[in-house]
């Protein structure tokens, strides 16, 4: 049994066919998990990214998950559904991961994009780590000036892991740091 975000559980796999080609021609490299419900906010992630792109023609915006194979746009490479494993290397080499939803719990893909060292914008929706740049659920306009502003932070670099991120993600999520959050 491998506990919870224990190294072996953040560990990418192998990357799927096109991840290269998109990593080195986009400049920034942003990437969602999305599905076909409302809740996702497709519509909005797409909204604003096709604002970013104004600003940063160079880029890109990797999706991945159920039905994200049909979804297409300037700069917008779909993956499709992918195994666990996979996505975690769609994740690991995005410059910025994106959680657009309308409505959500604990992300587990917000702990794991950090536990990967990535930078990450996500609605004020759920219960978001202090370092994770927030705006409010179903503005396309918020998220994308976030987008933008989180791929030209200075101080934060993309590294291939965070190489404190497991204990990262237990200081943000541990019993201490959940009744903190809960009681505020």
């Amino acid at each position: 049994m491998v506990p919870a975000f224990s190294r072996e559980f953040i560990q990418p796999g192998t990357p799927p066919d096109g991840l290269a080609s998109l990593r080195a021609k986009a400049a920034p490299l942003y990437c969602a998990m999305i599905a076909p419900r409302r809740e996702y906010a497709q519509d909005v992630l797409l909204r604003a990214f096709a604002e970013v792109r104004v600003k940063l023609p160079d880029a890109g915006l990797a999706l991945y998950g159920p039905g994200s194979d049909s979804v297409s746009g300037a700069g917008v490479h779909a993956f499709g559904e992918l195994h666990r494993p996979q996505a975690l290397a769609v994740m690991a080499a995005c410059d910025v991961f994106v959680r657009p939803t309308l409505a959500d719990g604990d992300s587990v893909s917000v702990r794991e994009a950090l536990a990967l060292g990535r930078r990450v914008v996500a609605t004020s929706v759920g219960h978001r780590p202090a370092e994770v740049r927030l705006v409010p659920p179903g503005d396309a306009a918020a998220l994308a000036e976030a987008l933008v502003a989180s791929s030209t932070e200075t101080g934060t670099q993309r590294s291939s892991a965070a190489p404190d991120g497991v204990q990262r993600i237990l200081s943000l999520y541990g019993v201490t740091a959940c009744a903190a959050s809960a009681a505020s």
